[in-house]
């Protein structure tokens, strides 16, 4: 018999998240750009638990645009044409998946327009801790690009997450009846996996409920680059 011991270490666990995306094809023609307070108050109507959720956000329908979102046009009454596999997407635990599910055929009032949230089973997407994260807007305060690195960097340093790199996009605007919001778009890469979780998990920053601070896992960080240069 020849028998060898296996000294090899084996590899630590990798952490897993507790919570999800989950999408829901809906039907709309168009909606107003900027339709993300509009959004949230048809929801939270929709599912009363969503507001008393710490670990809730609200992704913003996205139409037709370039670079990932980098780009979309910022005229006032501007809309967005949604796609015909258009999503509705939440990040949510996993705890609240069965009453997330209530909102298959149901009709929200977005804006004055009619979204239906088809019946068709919603998808389920697990978190990704890729070293390299996207946001399509995070709350700036001002419109200078150094005092939103400066105050992301402090945020980041608040939550003990080390990035190497942070890469600013374009400005939007969002607004509320009480407030116009000043955003950046935001790519972090060089995350160590726990981390990059984290943060998915957690959002940066201020209005989760509003599309803001809300970070996908992206494959490569210079085909943005690229597209935040040549703009």
């Amino acid at each position: 018999m020849h028998w060898q011991e296996d000294h090899q270490e084996h590899a630590p666990p990798q952490p897993v998240s507790q919570v999800v995306d989950v999408g829901f094809l809906v039907r709309c023609q168009r909606l107003p750009v900027d339709n993300a307070y509009a959004l949230q108050q048809a929801l939270m109507k929709a599912l009363p638990w969503l507001a008393r959720e710490p670990q809730a956000a609200i992704h913003t329908l996205q139409g037709a645009t370039s670079g990932n979102g980098w780009i979309r046009s910022e005229q006032h009454g501007a809309y967005v044409e949604l796609p015909k596999r258009a999503r509705l997407r939440l990040r949510l635990p996993l705890h609240r998946l069965n009453e997330v599910q209530t909102l298959a055929g149901q009709t929200l009032d977005v804006a004055g327009h009619h979204v239906m949230v088809r019946h068709k089973p919603m998808t389920v997407r697990p978190l990704n801790g890729l070293p390299t994260v996207f946001a399509h807007y995070v709350v700036s305060h001002s419109g200078d690009e150094n005092d939103f690195l400066d105050r992301v960097a402090a945020q980041l340093k608040e939550k003990n997450i080390r990035a190497p790199r942070l890469l600013s996009g374009r400005q939007y605007e969002i607004s509320t009846p009480a407030q116009l919001m000043k955003t950046r778009s935001l790519m972090i890469d060089g995350l160590e996996r726990a981390d990059s979780l984290r943060l998915q998990e957690e959002g940066l920053g201020e209005w989760c409920m509003l599309g803001c601070g809300i970070f996908l896992p992206h494959k490569d960080i210079k085909a943005v680059y690229d597209i935040g240069e040549s703009a």
